[in-house]
């Protein structure tokens, strides 16, 4: 028997018996089924009672079976929520459509946060393979990025929508190497990655994105504290063969037909 479900064996073993002793008891009547077609029934009635009782799962046939497949991995049983379980080395978590699991990097990460009720919450995907060996798994509070040769980074909220934006892991972002990270000047936060990095001078202030040649450009001069400051604009085609960014304290343009690179102070 699975150590998670022993918790409440004794508590079954009563209640069975409580129920021989009613002979003359109905029988519950049968649940009517769902009139929505596209309302999948649950896998049973209801709960079985494995898991401990104060952490009840409607779902818990579709955790018994992940559990039965993974358990050589999986570890010693830890704790658990509503239709989700932590062990010692990865999570379980079921609803009426699918049950996810967080392992190896991921679950390192996840569990370091918090797990389930850490900001990330709860999975709304396995981990899946992006390009170059990279593993990515989404969560409620953001997505998890295990970077290849590199490290397991979360992109969140704003700067999330942004990446995407920008066309994610394959986009001129590329991977993240870094978390969010705020307290700069006046407020502002930033997150790197691969070959760009966004960035807000504020809590509540617009994102732009600074890579390339201009991103090389502005840390050479002291990112948001040199002379540029804060990014104002991302970068603006102004014609088929220049781009320009401007910045707090100045701008950047570079034209693709001489490969000359040209700044300025406002």
């Amino acid at each position: 028997m699975p150590p998670f479900r022993t918790a409440v064996a004794a508590t079954l073993g009563g209640l069975l018996l409580a129920a021989g002793q009613l002979s003359n008891a109905q029988a519950a009547p049968t649940p009517s089924p769902t009139s929505d077609p596209t309302v999948r029934p649950a896998p049973t009635a209801t709960p079985t009672g494995d898991y401990p009782p104060w952490n009840p799962c409607y779902y818990q046939i579709l955790m018994d079976q992940a559990y039965d497949k993974n358990k050589d991995w999986l570890g010693d049983y830890r704790r658990s929520g509503t239709c989700i379980a932590e062990f010692s080395n990865g999570t379980i978590d079921a609803n009426k459509y699918e049950t996810y699991l967080i392992r190896d990097r991921m679950w390192t990460r996840y569990h370091a946060l918090d797990g389930y009720t850490g900001f990330l919450a709860r999975p709304t995907s396995n981990q899946f393979p992006v390009r170059d060996g990279g593993l990515v798994q989404r969560f409620e509070g953001g997505t998890v990025y295990a970077v290849p040769n590199a490290g397991t980074y979360v992109v969140r909220d704003e700067f999330l929508r942004r990446y995407g934006e920008f066309g994610y892991e394959n986009g001129v972002l590329g991977f993240p190497v870094s978390d969010r990270f705020c307290g700069l000047r006046g407020g502002g936060c930033g997150q790197h990655f691969q070959t760009g990095s966004l960035y807000q001078a504020a809590p509540t202030a617009a994102m732009f994105a600074v890579h390339g040649l201009f991103r090389d450009t502005w840390s050479a001069n002291g990112w948001e504290n040199g002379y540029f400051g804060y990014p104002m604009t991302d970068e603006i085609n102004e014609t088929s063969d220049q781009v320009t960014q401007r910045f707090e304290g100045g701008w950047m343009r570079y034209n693709f037909r001489t490969g000359v690179l040209t700044t300025g102070r406002w």
